[in-house]
């Protein structure tokens, strides 16, 4: 697990550096409910030893590796990574496996330098994640709709009988 100790310090960085980022600022990559999916994150250069990467998506960090140590936030456990070999070769692309409805969004790689005892973030990569239903989710959300409305109209034919025997039958 990550451990943090106080308040996580950011200079925010604007600037692109062409030492570090990858060609293409944003792209955009679709995948189906329940698949797995890459973010794709390249660095051209590998500025330190070990380093620290950071992935969000709507402002919220969903994964952060800084060597061995990580961070997967709820909702992403066990579900997206990093790996360590790959980013010590500046791969740092997002691995996100069963893909979920709510994973839809932008995500942004960022690489955490260190300076003293702050810390800088650098923009990385922008990939826009859209989520597509699966045929098969597509009909259970068909199928429960159309059961819904089945059971309503078995309750409705109930009260119409019991009606009729009221009258029939005082």
């Amino acid at each position: 697990m990550f451990s943090v100790t106080g308040p996580k310090m950011y200079l925010q960085s604007n600037v692109f550096s062409p030492a570090f980022l990858s060609a293409d600022s944003q792209i955009s990559i679709s995948a189906r409910v329940g698949s797995s999916a890459v973010l794709p994150c390249q660095l051209r250069n590998v500025p330190t030893e070990t380093p620290q990467v950071e992935w969000q998506n709507n402002a919220e960090t969903v994964f952060e590796r800084f060597g061995q140590d990580l961070h997967q936030a709820d909702g992403y456990t066990d579900r997206v990574d990093v790996p360590e070999h790959n980013l010590l070769k500046g791969n740092c692309s997002l691995e996100l496996k069963n893909i979920r409805l709510d994973d839809e969004g932008v995500y942004e790689s960022y690489l955490i330098l260190k300076e003293g005892d702050r810390s800088k973030r650098v923009f990385i990569q922008r990939v826009k994640l859209s989520v597509e239903e699966t045929d098969q989710e597509f009909v259970k959300g068909f199928l429960e709709d159309d059961i819904a409305t089945q059971q309503a109209l078995d309750l409705t034919g109930i009260i119409a009988f019991i009606l009729i025997l009221c009258i029939l039958f005082p």
